[in-house]
């Protein structure tokens, strides 16, 4: 049931943002959303279905204290 309401908003919300996109023509603006669109509705599905993400917080710090180095 939840990943049937998780589709069912993220459709509801592709409509109204990427249409208007397409009609002003913005490709690049339609690429970015797409791809930040398509993540999260893929993370969201993972969530409802019960997977576990892990954070990203453990690989951002690695980068950082290697970054201080």
């Amino acid at each position: 049931m939840a990943v049937l309401i998780v589709i069912l908003i993220y459709s509801l919300a592709g409509f109204i943002e990427i249409f208007p996109m397409i009609k002003k023509k913005q490709k690049k603006r339609l690429i970015l959303y797409s791809i930040f669109f398509i993540i999260s509705f893929l993370i969201s599905i993972l969530l409802s279905i019960g997977i576990e993400i892990p954070s990203p917080a453990v690989f951002i710090k690695k980068i950082v204290v290697l970054l201080k180095k």
